[in-house]
């Protein structure tokens, strides 16, 4: 496998060039980047590892949350080169980034293991070994949450709450302004993305439909 990741979306975006067992090449990306900068970032990637275009089998987009421009040229980028190259393209939620590296970083010893990697594919079960909430802030009173292990059943799915619906005392990992962070509230260590990656990727639900947008307040 030959894998294009995308996640212009968040604070900490990236765009990666991965295969089942390693990550190639991976270019940071903290800032809202244009349509035209980010298919010359993708195209001196592939120059420098002397991949071509046509030699990529799949892609994974970040679909959300985050900024209207940047999941728009995020998402529009990876439906297009899906489309042209003939190739499946899966979207991945924010969340699930943050719950891998949550994961990775909670089994001791583990770290770049190849046997972690492919634990990918029992990801729930994983999870449930740690408690904690991914939030995302969005307005001045408002965030995104969705609940891992024991909070799992009150927000399984990610969903638009206000800042104070969340509980006091809680494990978290996310992206948040620093007003919405309450005393008593732990910030989880995360494990190395590029430890995460590789796993991750591959055991994504891939398709040659186009990936969707998530911004939270659909309906």
């Amino acid at each position: 496998m030959r894998i294009l990741f995308i996640d212009v979306a968040s604070g900490a975006g990236l765009i990666a060039l991965c295969t089942q067992d390693a990550v190639i090449a991976l270019k940071k990306v903290d800032r809202r980047i244009r349509d035209d900068e980010l298919v010359r970032c993708f195209e001196k990637m592939l120059k420098k590892e002397k991949w071509k275009p046509e030699t990529l089998t799949h892609i994974t987009c970040v679909i959300g949350p985050g900024g209207f421009t940047s999941l728009r040229v995020g998402v529009a980028f990876g439906n297009a080169l899906s489309w042209s190259l003939k190739i499946p393209i899966s979207g991945i939620h924010l969340s699930d980034l943050y719950a891998a590296r949550v994961i990775l970083s909670s089994v001791e010893g583990c770290h770049g293991s190849t046997s972690l990697r492919q634990g990918f594919a029992r990801q729930e079960g994983l999870t449930m070994t740690r408690s904690f909430l991914w939030l995302h802030s969005t307005k001045k009173h408002e965030l995104f949450v969705r609940g891992f292990g024991s909070y799992q059943k009150k927000w399984q799915q990610p969903i638009h709450v206000r800042l104070d619906e969340i509980p006091d005392n809680i494990c978290w990992v996310g992206e948040l302004l620093p007003e919405h962070i309450q005393k008593g509230w732990h910030n989880l260590s995360l494990g190395d993305i590029q430890d995460v990656l590789p796993g991750l990727l591959l055991h994504q639900h891939y398709t040659n439909k186009k990936v969707v947008s998530w911004y939270g307040r659909e309906g």
